[in-house]
């Protein structure tokens, strides 16, 4: 078991959302399990391409993360290097995503007086995320968009200068898991903001979907469709902390 799998605070250990989906998946959805299984088997390079997509992701964060923030970057040890920038192809998608940065930006120039967790910027980057339910996750972005407080989420398709790669949208199908994921980002900020009022309510969840030949595609769901995958989600919580034999949170224990 690695300590990967949890976040800890406060001499707490809190599971971490994404091991808490990836653990459940087989169980709650097992033709996408099965079919990422054949894909597997079908592609000799699927670890080199899983990294290399993890890779490309950092960095189109890291690019999207300096651009909000005027170059003050939180999170340097994700600086590419020159090399890795263009092996990534990380201009172009950056060149299709940065009409979309601007817009973000001027929408959350500033703070907000009314909200004291917002008195330093509207937006918050990759700030982790504890939920007294006993998980905790660490979401792209929070911030406004068209004028509801929102949970972001950044992904990077690969470059079309790649093998066998052809220039095709991805449906929104295809991030059901990521809506899952955000719905327990929505559960845990809103838990703490109406206990606190140092935030607004999230009201709805983006995912940005960023290719390297054309401009992003935006998903963008209410606060419906949160309510729904939040469901999901808390029974699949249930199920995992089966599996573990273990309740969340849980006093940590140094492996």
């Amino acid at each position: 078991m690695s300590d990967h799998e949890f976040y800890v605070k406060d001499g707490l250990e809190y599971a971490r959302v994404s091991t808490i989906l990836g653990k459940t998946m087989p169980i709650f959805h097992p033709g996408r399990a099965k079919g990422l299984a054949i894909w597997q088997e079908r592609e000799p390079n699927y670890q080199e391409i899983l990294e290399k997509a993890q890779r490309r992701g950092t960095i189109v964060h890291y690019m999207a993360e300096g651009y909000l923030t005027g170059g003050h970057e939180k999170h340097s040890d994700d600086a590419p290097s020159v090399e890795e920038v263009t092996h990534h192809n990380i201009a172009a998608y950056m060149h299709y995503l940065e009409p979309l940065l601007k817009e973000i930006k001027d929408s959350n120039e500033g703070s907000c007086d009314a909200w004291s967790g917002l008195a330093e910027s509207n937006m918050i980057i990759e700030e982790p995320l504890y939920c007294p339910y006993g998980f905790a996750g660490k979401p792209d972005l929070r911030m406004w968009w068209n004028q509801k407080y929102t949970v972001w989420d950044w992904k990077s398709s690969r470059s079309h200068l790649e093998e066998g790669v052809e220039k095709k949208r991805k449906p929104r199908s295809r991030f059901s898991e990521g809506f899952i994921q955000m719905s327990a980002y929505v559960l845990a900020h809103n838990i703490y903001a109406k206990e606190t009022g140092r935030y607004p309510l999230i009201e709805q969840m983006v995912i940005c979907s960023c290719y390297d030949w054309c401009e992003p595609t935006l998903f963008v769901e209410p606060i419906e469709k949160i309510q729904e995958c939040a469901d999901e989600f808390i029974e699949r919580f249930k199920i995992y902390q089966e599996l573990e034999d273990s309740g969340f949170p849980r006093k940590y224990i140094e492996r």
